[in-house]
This record gives C-alpha cells, structure tokens and sequence, in this order.
C-alpha cells in the first residue's frame, strides 16, 4: 500500500532536482542573489531526501533464508537497466569523441549526465544487508563524521587550493557520501522518536543556523571561483542535509502536510512523486528541448521558475503518455 505523504515528498525533491539543473539557463554569477542562493542550497537535500525514503522502507526488508538474493535480483535491474536504457543518447555521442574502453567504462559505471545516484543507490542495496544489523546512533555518527570531512576536503582543498573539479561519478558517485541518510531513513523506523515535539523545535532551529551559514559559505566559494561552483554540496549544506531529513519524517511536519491531502496541489506532487524515477532519467533531454523557454523572460527569477515547471510538467507527460501506450516497456525502460 502506498503512503500519499511519501510520494508528496518524492515529488518535491524531483521538483528540486529539476530546479538546480535549470538555474545555470538562467542565472550567472554575477546576477545571483543571496535568496536564490538560499533556495539552491535549500533544493540540495532533494538526494538525501530520496535516500531517506529508500531507506525507510527497507530497514524491515527480509534479507534471511535467501531474501538477500532476491532482493538484489529485483531491485538492481530496476535501476540499472533504465538508467543504461537513457544513457545510450550519451554513450553514442561519446563514442565519436573517445574511446570505446572509455566510452564503455562511463557507461556501465553510471558516469553519464547525473546518472551518478543510481551508482549510490545500488551500493546501499548491496549494503542493507549489514546496515540492517548494525544500525546504531554510533554509526548514524561515524558516518556522519565521515560526509562531513569528505565535503570539506573536497570543497577546500581539491576546489579551491588546488583549484580542480572531480568528475562527478568520483565527487558524488561513492556511497561514502550519502550513506548516512540512507542510514538515517533507516533510524527512523528504529531509533527516533518522531514524536518529540522538543526535538522538533531544536531541529528546525538548526535548520535556521545552517541555511545561513550554507549562504555565507556559498557566498565565499563563489566569490573565491568567480562562477556557480559554491552551489554544490558542502559542509554546511551537509549538515543542512541531515537537518532538513529529520523534519520532513517528523510526524508533526506529516500532520501538517497531510491536512490537505485531497489538496488538488498535493495530489498532483504526489502523481510527480510516483514518477520521479523517470522524470530523473530523461529531464535533462526535455531541458534541451524546452530551453528555448528561458529565452522569453528577462527577468531570471521568472525564467528559472518557468523553465523547471516546464521541464517537470513536459516530463511527466512523456512518461505518462509511454506507460499508457508500452507500459512493460516503460517499466523495465523508464523505471516507470
């Protein structure tokens, strides 16, 4: 049975998703402002928010008498496969270009546009097994530690001191990163007590702390490279990150949200939600096909915001139009 309140969340942080990659149609460095800035780096937990959720569900996954196997069987195609399915567009580009050693590597490595989550999301697959039996606040901890180090090395001293970019299946692709919301999705089935209005209140005060200093941070990194490069993932976004998660499962934010479930707004983010998988694959291709939209608008703000409900809406459709007319293709192809 699905839960509508997690299907509204899935499709909030796909809209996310699409707005970070539609913001550099519309805005440079030097036209940002500090509240886009705030947005963007609020839209950063979109991954951690999906991985949360996987998470979540899967901490009571059966992984005894041979349901390890099973699961892996069914759950790694189910990524896989639609992700190799929308990579091909790229791989044939690539082929002109490169080598086909290199070409392949990228491929089967999920390194093609941001197909890098889909690398992550199997790793915590391969994972569950033992996270199911080690879960524990130490963990929660130590991986915490672990992401947030890994952020501020990447941000300090490979951006800015030595002054370089990772390609992104080696920046964001390694489970290192973003093992600890998956891990914490878990937890919640477990070790939080999401009743706890006091933990509540201390949260989205920390909420508040980190929003601000992720702007400060970001005003510094882009300021120092001269571009949108302070946007990403960072330290401050990290622990935002962590933040953000524990408000969105938290039963009085679900109280509050779920009073308007028959919402017409509510019901059509949860209908994204339950097709953020594919609107992930293909809305860089509808972004190509749609760009032409931010030409319009003078005014950034209103270019951004038009270009990423276009690019959402369009997505959908397409999808929607596939599963009605090929609907096991658009399974085992679209994820959908």
């Amino acid at each position: 049975m699905r839960v509508s309140y997690f299907d509204f969340l899935r499709g909030v942080a796909i809209i996310m998703v699409v707005f970070i990659h539609c913001l550099g149609r519309s805005y440079s460095y030097s036209m940002i402002t500090l509240p886009v800035i705030a947005a963007r780096n609020l839209m950063n937990v979109a991954v951690p928010l999906f991985l949360a959720i996987s998470g979540y569900f899967l901490a009571s996954k059966q992984m005894e008498n041979g349901g390890y196997v099973i699961f892996l069987k069914k759950q790694i195609p189910r990524v896989y496969i639609p992700m190799l399915f929308c990579s091909l567009a790229y791989l044939f580009v690539d082929l002109k270009n490169g080598s086909v050693l290199g070409s392949a590597l990228k491929y089967f490595s999920c390194s093609y546009s941001v197909y890098y989550f889909v690398a992550v999301i199997i790793q915590c697959y391969l994972l569950l097994w033992f996270l199911q039996k080690h879960v524990s606040k130490k963990m929660l901890i130590t991986l915490f530690i672990a992401g947030f180090a890994w952020w501020g090395f990447n941000t300090y001293y490979i951006g800015i001191y030595m002054e370089k970019s990772l390609p992104l299946i080696l920046l964001c692709g390694n489970f290192i990163l973003w093992i600890i919301f998956f891990v914490m999705g878990m937890s919640f089935r477990r070790l939080f007590d999401l009743n706890n209005t006091i933990l509540y209140k201390i949260i989205c005060g920390g909420v508040f702390v980190f929003m601000i200093l992720s702007v400060a941070e970001s005003r510094l990194v882009m300021d120092y490279s001269q571009s949108l490069k302070g946007l990403g993932q960072k330290v401050s976004v990290f622990c935002l990150n962590a933040f953000l998660c524990i408000v969105a499962f938290h039963n009085t934010s679900r109280a509050f949200i779920t009073r308007y479930e028959n919402n017409r707004f509510y019901r059509l983010v949860c209908v994204v939600g339950r097709y953020s998988f594919g609107i992930y694959l293909i809305h860089l291709f509808m972004l190509g096909c749609v760009c032409n939209v931010c030409n319009f608008f003078s005014i950034p703000l209103i270019s951004w915001f038009v270009s990423s409900i276009s690019v959402t809406l369009v997505s959908l459709l397409l999808l929607m139009i596939c599963k009605r007319i090929f609907p096991k293709a658009s399974w085992i192809l679209l994820g959908v």
